[in-house]
């Protein structure tokens, strides 16, 4: 009895050391607080990832039930402000097939766990989410600055929806740090390039239909490598697929200002010869006028979609774009080949899914 108890005493300690960030609340599986099978504890939980999901822990008995549009109040802690790591990007998904498959519900960019500590955050379950007992909500963590890890922590729920119908499809959760990932992110501290726009590159799209249905998961439309998009860092906007194939714009532009140019040149002014000495307050006040311009303010097409709320979906594009709203911003992306976005048509103006033809 007293080895086990100075074993377990090691165990805290040695966990206490190299202590990071995990889930507090809901309790997520092998806390202390929600022990699993044969009531085995993950004392090192806040430890960033050996194995992907869940750190390797079976399912478990749902620790709460909410509802397809409710929220959940999420709180992620650690031993310490430091074990923040300066915060980084978070992600949150949900898994209806015993954590084979998951699709993205919210993503938070920079700002998770980054000025508030212990971080609490107000997760919102998609309204077209499906019933199901047992689902998987996945918490994902890559922290801005130290060793390049990715965090880990999955909670038992159960989903309630009266819609027999509900369908709910998004992205699959990008994966970096691990073995086999695609993604890099370097250490990004302070306001320096987080590489933000790894997000909005194509990822392949999950649909779920509820537990018990096999989930539908249609590879990515293009599979550009992650470090062609390194050059537009701060706006994750930009780096949308359906800007780039637009060449006509530089076929229009580019045959006209040769000829103005050639024919402005043509008339001379010899005026400046004319602008001796005797009149320098003319040519002060001429040249204060002609400055003048250059300064009229250059319009801004900068016009931001409306505010919106975390969860909520829409269909952007005539239905070739499937988007969620993220710390309320909307982050659209391309729908699988040979599916498109549909509006549920209940009256709720941003709910959309994608259906299969």
């Amino acid at each position: 009895m007293q080895t086990s108890v100075i074993l377990m005493l090691l165990a805290l300690l040695a966990s206490t050391a190299n202590a990071h960030i995990r889930i507090e609340t809901p309790a997520p599986r092998r806390a202390t607080n929600n022990p699993g099978p044969g009531d085995a504890i993950d004392y090192d939980l806040t430890s960033p990832l050996g194995k992907y999901p869940c750190k390797g822990h079976s399912k478990q008995k749902p620790v709460l039930t909410v509802k397809a549009g409710d929220s959940i109040p999420m709180v992620l802690t650690g031993t310490a402000r430091k074990d923040a790591h300066d915060g980084g990007h978070c992600q949150f998904a949900l898994s209806y097939d015993n954590d084979k498959t998951f699709v993205v519900i919210d993503t938070i960019i920079r700002e998770c766990l980054r000025r508030e500590f212990p971080f609490k955050h107000t997760l919102q379950i998609p309204a077209n989410a499906p019933a199901g007992e047992g689902v998987t909500l996945s918490w994902l963590w890559y922290n801005a600055v130290g060793n390049r890890e990715l965090y880990n922590n999955c909670v038992d729920i159960n989903i309630e929806n009266p819609n027999p119908n509900a369908v709910l499809s998004g992205p699959e959760p990008l994966l970096a740090h691990i073995p086999g990932a695609k993604y890099h992110f370097p250490e990004f501290p302070g306001n320096s390039d987080d590489k933000r726009e790894f997000f909005n590159e194509p990822r392949a799209i999950v649909t779920f239909r509820g537990t018990g249905q096999p989930p539908v998961v249609k590879p990515p439309t293009s599979s550009a490598p992650a470090s062609s998009a390194s050059t537009a860092a701060p706006r994750p906007t930009s780096s949308s697929s359906a800007v780039a194939p637009r060449p006509t714009r530089t076929s229009s532009a580019a045959p006209r200002p040769t000829q103005t140019r050639t024919s402005s040149t043509v008339a001379p002014r010899p005026t400046r010869t004319v602008t001796p000495a005797p009149k320098p307050t003319k040519t002060s006040t001429a040249t204060a006028t002609q400055s003048k311009p250059p300064t009229r303010p250059t319009p801004t097409s900068t016009t931001p979609d409306a505010p919106c709320k975390d969860g909520q979906m829409r269909c952007a594009a005539e239905g070739k774009k499937i988007g969620s709203c993220t710390r309320g911003r909307w982050v659209d992306m391309d729908v699988a080949p040979g599916t498109k976005c549909k509006s549920n048509g209940d009256g709720q103006a941003f709910l959309a899914f994608a259906y299969l033809p």
